[in-house]
Parts: structure tokens; sequence; C-alpha cells
């Protein structure tokens, strides 16, 4: 599987904060029947086996407050980050809707492949 990479480059004299990115929510892996398995070639049903079970066992690893963020992703609501200037360095914080949620958090969806967050460079 091929990942797109979204690298933003943010030039330091040039933005006005805050600046904000919408988080991409990673497509959830198709889970097939034993009937779709069978009919595939045996390689392609051992890559899409694997792919199950990893997505099974991240899935169980979430704690309730990142199963519960992820349960809104799903639902449609959007992960925004905020990027703000404070004094000589950038902040980042993370919202659904209102409502902050914790960057420990956010770095479990995302090290359990289920959001991917852009790759910030500030340019100085």
């Amino acid at each position: 599987m091929r990942y797109r990479t979204n690298e933003v480059q943010i030039k330091a004299e040039d933005p006005k904060y805050p600046i904000a990115f919408d988080v991409e929510l990673i497509a959830p892996v198709r889970i097939y029947t034993a009937v779709e398995l069978a009919a595939m070639p045996l390689s392609q049903m051992i890559r899409c086996r694997d792919a199950q079970e990893e997505s099974y066992i991240n899935n169980k690893k979430l704690s309730g407050r990142a199963k519960d963020i992820k349960e809104r992703l799903d639902a449609g609501e959007k992960l925004t980050l905020v990027l703000e200037k404070k004094r000589s360095r950038v902040t980042q914080t993370y919202f659904i809707g209102e409502e902050v949620v914790g960057k420990k958090i956010v770095k479990q969806l995302e090290t359990r492949r289920f959001i991917r967050l852009p790759k910030l460079e500030v340019v100085a």
C-alpha cells in the first residue's frame, strides 16, 4: 500500500497565526468473507488476512478515550490541528469541534494507523 505524504512547509515570516489543518482519517481495512478469501490468489489472501488481523489487534489495544475519538471520526466529525504562535515557539493543539483532544491520544491513533498527521516543516 502506498501512502501519500502530507508535507507542509511554513515560512517563519510568512504565516498569519493561528493556522488550522484538517487531519485525514485513513480508510478502514476491508473485512473479507471466507468465500471472497478463498477466491483470491494465495499471496493476496495472505496480505488481506494479515491486514485484517493487524486492524483487529490495533483496535483492541486502543484506550477508552481513543476509542471514543475514533468512533467520532468514523461518524464524520473532523479532527483539526491548530498551530498557534506563542512568543518564540509554535504550539500544536488538536480539536474535535470545540473539544480539545490530548496529544497522547492523537499519537496513539497515528501509531495504530487510523489517522494521518501532516508533516510540518518550519523554515526560518
